[in-house]
């Protein structure tokens, strides 16, 4: 893809990426966009393949840079690169003191998640890890359960409201700040306590290689049919006119692979994932070669939440909060998220190359 250079202005702040890069001399430091470059360019310098420009919005400080346009960058625009191997220093998990005798935090998620939870994934996953060690941070005594159900749909129907789980993650946030975009059930979400984002992440829309008149913004995408995999939010379709049954076809599938199946017998128009699951579905398919992300890029951030009538557990985030903004300025938060992203794109390595 050739992204073209237009857009708007931030600042450069050293933040979380992907340790995997491509060029030695293209990492590790903040890079001022120049005329003429084009983020598929950019990271193709950084990532060896121009259609891994999704990476970059791993980072919080990029992502708000590049919105939801990446066509759309500007000279002067400050963009994060990965970090170069080595030069991350790892820091020690924080030792946590628990009080058995203490009311145990009750704290449900689900597997298959991948990097980001699943009982299968070293440390429960990413985000589990970084729950677990934001509640070592966060000065409580309290034992942290976390339990592992695939029923993702049941944790904010039941489980929370009945008081089984205090807390559950991980759960994108709408923008409750503009409810007149969103539907009744998005609205009802918005009731929910949230914490401090867990994890800004790219939710990518992935078409055929040479798709004539591909969508390259969300406006584009009206009339179209979107698959996402069951259990996935619709809140940025919504936030941008993007009803099921009005103005698009919204497909729902078991999964990720369900959805790329489609893409490929012509049953769909596009698919809507985050970029790992994208990125695991399409090598274990063997499709690298022929999909790629369009230009439309949605960026979420995941949370954990709490029912507000439950006095303790909004307490709790309270406290995580406090905790998770200590693992992050210890480094701490870093360390944990470049070896999930390091295991992750390994394994994308290891399927692509048994293509």
């Amino acid at each position: 893809m050739n992204f073209q250079n237009k857009t708007k202005l931030i600042f450069a702040v050293t933040c979380l990426s992907s340790p995997i890069f491509a060029a030695d001399d293209f990492c590790g430091f903040t890079y001022s966009v120049s005329a003429g470059d084009t983020l598929s360019a950019l990271s193709k310098k950084a990532f060896g393949d121009p259609n891994l420009f999704l990476q970059f919005y791993d980072n919080p400080i990029n992502a708000e840079v590049l919105g939801s346009d990446p066509n759309k960058i500007h000279i002067a625009d400050q963009i994060i690169l990965p970090p170069c191997e080595g030069d991350v220093a790892v820091t020690d998990a924080p030792e946590h003191v628990v009080d058995d005798a203490l009311e145990a935090i009750g704290i449900v998620t689900g597997s298959h998640n991948y990097p980001f939870t699943g009982e299968e994934l070293e440390g429960g996953g990413l985000l589990s890890q970084v729950v677990r060690e934001s509640f070592d941070e966060s000065g409580l005594s309290n034992p942290v359960k976390i339990d592992y159900i695939n029923d993702w749909n049941s944790h904010l129907e039941t489980l929370l409201p009945n008081g089984a789980y205090d807390l559950a993650f991980p759960w994108y946030k709408p923008q409750c700040d503009r409810p007149e975009k969103l539907s009744l059930k998005s609205k009802e979400r918005c009731a929910l306590v949230w914490s401090d984002s867990l994890f800004s992440i790219a939710i990518g829309f992935y078409i055929p290689d040479g798709m004539e008149n591909p969508p390259l913004t969300f406006e584009d995408l009206k009339g179209k049919t979107i698959c996402r995999p069951n259990g996935s939010f619709p809140y940025d379709l919504e936030e941008n006119g993007l009803i099921d049954g009005e103005t698009i076809t919204l497909v729902r599938a078991q999964n990720a692979d369900e959805c790329f199946a489609r893409l490929e017998n012509g049953s769909v128009d596009t698919v809507s994932v985050d970029r790992f699951a994208a990125g695991l579905a399409i090598a274990n398919a063997g499709l690298g070669e022929h999909i790629i992300p369009s230009g439309i890029v949605s960026t979420q951030t995941m949370h954990m939440v709490a029912e507000p009538d439950n006095v303790e557990a909004v307490e709790w985030i309270e406290q995580f909060n406090g905790g998770l903004e200590k693992l992050r300025a210890s480094g701490r938060y870093l360390d944990v998220v470049n070896t999930h992203f390091g295991a992750h794109n390994d394994l994308v390595d290891t399927l692509s190359s048994e293509e």
